[in-house]
């Protein structure tokens, strides 16, 4: 199940580090 959660938690950091780019609340950056 290991596979599985660091899958899942890779999804999951892909899909936050996107809405988080498209918001540019935790990445001004991006949002720059």
């Amino acid at each position: 199940m290991n596979w599985y959660v660091s899958w899942t938690y890779g999804i999951r950091s892909f899909c936050a580090r996107r809405h988080s780019g498209a918001h540019g609340r935790y990445s001004p950056s991006s949002s720059q």
